[in-house]
């Protein structure tokens, strides 16, 4: 199972700790700020997500 974390960024300490939280758990998990780079596509970035 994968999670893919959508979220406001004013939750952003809580969402930080529970995305670690879950891959100390072994979750794999899709964050924003994690995975996009610099002119990634968004829509493209979640879409092959």
């Amino acid at each position: 199972m994968s999670v893919f974390i959508s979220y406001n960024h004013n939750d952003e300490d809580f969402v930080e700790k529970l995305g670690l939280a879950l891959m100390e758990r072994n979750i794999p998990v899709w964050r924003d700020k994690w995975q996009l780079g610099l002119g990634d596509s968004i829509s493209a970035c979640v879409k092959d997500a």
